[in-house]
């Protein structure tokens, strides 16, 4: 599954950058920045794990890798670095869409919003979405070490070989009743319903724009338009967002 989750998503991120480089015209040029960063990020982070697997395509990997020693020959400031940039990747597609939807409302149905007005719309819409992405690493922060601990008395306890590639099963239990836990939990629902009305909201008013818009715009204006609208489909990478939930 994860296999096919990847390889969708490293497909739909290079025909993202193909559109946005070759077929698209941008009004605000910090979204255009934002979504070439984040399309490319995204294309090389897919792609890594896609290598990576079945060792790191999820946070139970990392753990493994832990438990294995495989990354104990770290420091403890480049082990917690290399954890957040995951955790963020990995959470950088729930962030990122509503962020496209947002600004694809402004372009079309707020005449009265352009230039730096759009862009100060757009940074703090990003900051906040980026905010509840660090309150979800800062969460997964708390529980680490408990899954971890919670690992090792399952191996222990089992007696289980591990070897690079295993993976511990975690029987969580009772332990879902810690409140790290269940903020880790509450948060990523949190986001993940703010980023699913953001984005039903603003698609509702950019369809009532697209029925209104008819045939009183010139052939250059519609093509564009629906560029516009593909290379913001080809975000909505749904099969990654359920992953990630």
């Amino acid at each position: 599954m994860e296999t096919t989750v990847y390889s969708i998503s490293t497909i739909l991120n290079t025909y993202l950058l193909y559109l946005i480089t070759y077929h698209s015209t941008f009004g605000v040029k910090l979204y255009k920045y934002l979504l070439t960063i984040d399309a490319a990020l995204d294309l090389i982070f897919g792609f890594i794990v896609l290598l990576a697997q079945p060792v790191a395509f999820s946070c139970d990997g990392y753990y493994v890798m832990k438990l294995n020693g495989i990354v104990a020959g770290f420091s403890p400031g480049l082990d917690c670095f290399f954890l957040t940039a995951y955790v963020f990747f990995l959470h950088s597609n729930i962030l990122w869409i509503p962020v496209q939807f947002f600004y694809r409302y402004l372009l079309l149905c707020r005449d009265n919003i352009r230039g730096l007005k759009a862009n100060i719309l757009i940074a703090t819409f990003t900051t906040l979405y980026s905010l509840f992405c660090l309150l979800i690493f800062v969460a997964m922060d708390e529980v680490r070490e408990e899954y971890q601990t919670v690992g090792k008395r399952i191996i222990e306890k089992n007696d289980w070989p591990m070897h690079n590639g295993g993976r511990p099963i975690y029987v969580i239990g009772s332990y879902v009743t810690e409140w790290r836990m269940l903020a880790y939990m509450t948060i990523g629902l949190i986001t993940t319903s703010l980023s699913i009305g953001t984005v039903v909201w603003c698609e509702k008013h950019i369809s009532k724009y697209f029925r209104e818009l008819g045939n009183h715009t010139n052939v250059t204006t519609q093509r564009m338009h629906k560029e516009f609208h593909r290379a913001l489909l080809a975000m909505v990478r749904i099969f990654l967002v359920i992953r990630k939930v």
